[in-house]
């Protein structure tokens, strides 16, 4: 900042300081506010991916809905499996390679790898949108829905406009 912005600024009775947090305070409101469109909030695949690195399923949960397909990906060097706890499948992966599956019913479908037990994931299927859809409880942790977030965001500006309009009439 030059010493003539500097002037300038205490010219219109706004500190530095406070302007700066204002600024800021809005640069956050509206990050918030972008972020879900940035991660395709709303935008719904058919398939979801998921990867198996260093002896573990990234994610270790996936929501689709009733025809979509899950793909494992097998990027580690020694064999996995995707299998079912209720045994409706069982993907037999080696080192590089992949599967899909296709869920045509509701639920919620829990897997494991067969030589690594501890390796568990849930394939949660539902009838609408699942970009819309709370989170029902059947497993543990829970996202923020997309529309939480976007309030979030929303009032993080409004508040952020008030605190303008309150510094430039002091």
């Amino acid at each position: 900042m030059t010493r003539r912005n500097y002037q300038a600024e205490q010219q219109q009775g706004v500190p530095l300081t406070k302007r700066r947090r204002i600024i800021t305070f809005g640069l956050f409101g509206l990050a918030s506010l972008l972020v879900p469109l940035a991660a395709g909030a709303g935008v719904r695949t058919a398939s979801q991916t998921i990867r198996i690195e260093n002896t573990a399923f990234n994610p270790t949960r996936v929501t689709i809905k009733v025809g979509d397909s899950v793909t494992w990906v097998n990027k580690d060097p020694v064999p996995h499996t995707a299998t079912a706890d209720d045994g409706s499948f069982d993907l037999a992966l080696l080192g590089g390679e992949s599967a899909s599956r296709t869920f045509n019913a509701v639920g919620s479908f829990s897997f494991y790898c067969r030589p690594h037990p501890w390796m568990i994931g849930v394939v949660r299927v539902v009838s609408g949108d699942p970009n819309t859809l709370p989170e029902t409880g059947d497993e543990p942790g829970g996202t923020l829905p997309v529309a939480a977030l976007a309030s979030l965001g929303a009032a993080l500006v409004v508040v952020g406009v008030v605190v303008l309009k309150k510094a430039r009439a002091t």
